[in-house]
Order: structure tokens, then C-alpha cells, then sequence
């Protein structure tokens, strides 16, 4: 089975939520929710193999700013491809018009072994 996991920080601790058996731990880290919830669940169930679906509330300014860094980093990764694409459709076309490896990677500010890699598809 499938267990919902709230975990909120109370104090130095970390409380630990069991929705489905409506029951209460605590974690010194979050690195031991886990480990933590499963006790819970094998002491108040039986069930040892449960699946955990954890969910960890911060304090909203928190929350937003960690909101914002996905974001930006879905948007870096993306502006990366692109990027990428650009500068390999760059040197198919600079050995289009017959610039040698050297060149075409002094053009495009790449290595002449990477120009190659750029110019082959193997990039």
C-alpha cells in the first residue's frame, strides 16, 4: 500500500505524519522520515513493505524561493538545449563552407576535437 507522509518541522524535531493510519512520529532529520514512517506503519500495521509518498512543508517564503529555483533551472536547462542545437547547426555550416576543423573550432570558440564531434553528430 501506498502511504501519504506531511512532515513539518516543530522545534529541532521533524513531525512525521502518517495520513492513512492517522498517526504521529518524530525525525531528528529529514533524512530519517523515511525510515521513520515505515516503523510507524510496520508497529501500527503490520506491513513492511510500504511505498511512501512524502510531502515536506516549509514556510512559504521558503516554499517560493525553492518555487522560483525550479523554474529558473527547467528554464537553464532548456536555454542549454537550445543552445547546443545552435552551435552544432553553427559548425555543419561553417564545414559547409569548407573552414577546416581548426578554424571552424577557433570560429566558434570549441576545441578542433569537439568542432568534429559537433560537425559528425556524435555530440
Amino acid at each position: 500500500m501506498s502511504y501519504t507522509v506531511d512532515v513539518s518541522r516543530a522545534d529541532k524535531v521533524w513531525h512525521v505524519h502518517v495520513v492513512e493510519i492517522d498517526r504521529v512520529t518524530q525525525a531528528r532529520t529529514l533524512a530519517e522520515v523515511p525510515e521513520m514512517a515505515i516503523d510507524l506503519i510496520y508497529i501500527m500495521t503490520g506491513e513492511s513493505d510500504a511505498a511512501l509518498d512524502v510531502e515536506v512543508d516549509l514556510p512559504e517564503t521558503a516554499a517560493k524561493h525553492l518555487a522560483e529555483a525550479r523554474r529558473l533551472r527547467r528554464v537553464e536547462s532548456e536555454a542549454r538545449s537550445a543552445a547546443a542545437t545552435e552551435l552544432r547547426e553553427a559548425a555543419v555550416e561553417l564545414k559547409r563552407q569548407g573552414l577546416s576543423m581548426r578554424d571552424l573550432g577557433d570560429a566558434i570558440g570549441v576545441s578542433h576535437q569537439r568542432a568534429s564531434q559537433l560537425t559528425s553528430g556524435r555530440a
